[in-house]
């Protein structure tokens, strides 16, 4: 039905043209997080409104960890949280967590987003997030950051069209 499966305890988009079939409120705050491979970046959507949200006081991201550091994993889960929190005063109602093909596994994911006591995330691939931003948002975003804002974009208006533009 392209609507988000719970499999071992995790949301997962199961149709590859569709992000999870559900209404979005106005004021649904959705945290995207791009964990690639040396470092993370976040993106919140508040009431529809789309940010850059730094991880940090002085800096924009975070250093990634190992894909199978379980704890690592959990830090920046709840590091994410509360920036959202602190920065945006807002509680994310969603998560969607975009990771390269070598990232971390779906079981490690929702382990650590157990732990942290965060939305069961939707994990998107890395390629999709950056695609659905191509297809539906500005240009010349900044390549960090573009898979973070790109999983916004996905959750806003799903994939990217597939064969030749018009």
């Amino acid at each position: 039905d392209g609507g988000p499966q719970d499999r071992g305890g995790r949301r997962v988009a199961v149709d590859a043209s569709h992000p999870p079939d559900r209404p979005i409120s106005q004021m649904t705050t959705v945290l995207a997080l791009h964990i690639g491979g040396a470092s993370v970046h976040a993106a919140v959507s508040v009431g529809g409104r789309i940010d850059v949200l730094a991880l940090g006081d002085s800096r924009a991201d975070l250093p990634a960890p190992a894909p199978t550091d379980g704890p690592g994993l959990v830090r920046i889960l709840t590091t994410a949280q509360a920036r959202c929190v602190r920065v945006v005063d807002a509680v994310p109602d969603e998560l969607i967590v975009v990771r390269p093909d070598v990232g971390a596994d779906d079981a490690t994911l929702g382990e650590a987003a157990s732990r942290a006591r965060v939305p069961v995330p939707v994990v998107l691939d890395e390629l999709r997030a950056v695609a659905a931003l191509a297809a539906h948002g500005p240009a010349g975003i900044d390549r960090s950051l573009a898979p973070a804002l790109g999983g916004l974009f996905w959750h806003r208006s799903g994939d990217a069209p597939t064969g030749p533009k018009p």
